[in-house]
């Protein structure tokens, strides 16, 4: 059995620990970004019913992440039943705020200090603002948090 002198394996190991070859995003998305489907043909843009569900998909999540708030605050068991998607109506924070909400994402926490929640919303856009245009020109009082 024949051993490995020091320079040999010097020169193996630099060839496993070398960093990847780097290469230009256009080759790159040219090599591995597209799907052949004859010779010569690859597939560039998707279906129009796809690309169209994509868009639309796209754009409602724009719109639904117009506006968010966070809420955080000791637990009651009446907090415990919500899950992701769960609606909720806010009121008492001002025009613009007291609005319907969707529970985007939703911790409970259980420390030292007690069981909390922290509730991340986006807007309900399956219902309309409660607020009208003539409610918002008098609310002058609260912060404009959404513009």
């Amino acid at each position: 059995m024949r051993q490995a002198t020091a320079a040999e394996l010097r020169k193996n190991t630099a060839g496993i620990i070398r960093a990847p070859r780097r290469m230009p995003v256009a080759e790159a998305v040219h090599k591995y970004m597209r799907v052949p489907v004859g010779v010569g043909n690859s597939v560039t843009q998707s279906e129009k019913t796809t690309a169209e569900q994509q868009a639309n998909s796209r754009k409602t999540q724009a719109k639904r992440n117009e506006q968010k708030m966070t809420l955080t605050g000791p637990c009651r068991p009446k907090h415990v039943p919500l899950t992701a998607e769960a609606g909720v109506t806010t009121s008492g924070f001002g025009s613009r705020e007291d609005r319907a909400w969707v529970v985007e994402s939703l911790v409970f926490s259980l420390t030292s200090a007690g069981f909390s929640y922290t509730y991340n919303l986006v807007v309900d856009i399956r219902k309309p603002a409660a607020a009208s245009k003539k409610s918002e020109k008098q609310d002058k009082t609260s912060p404009s948090y959404f513009g």
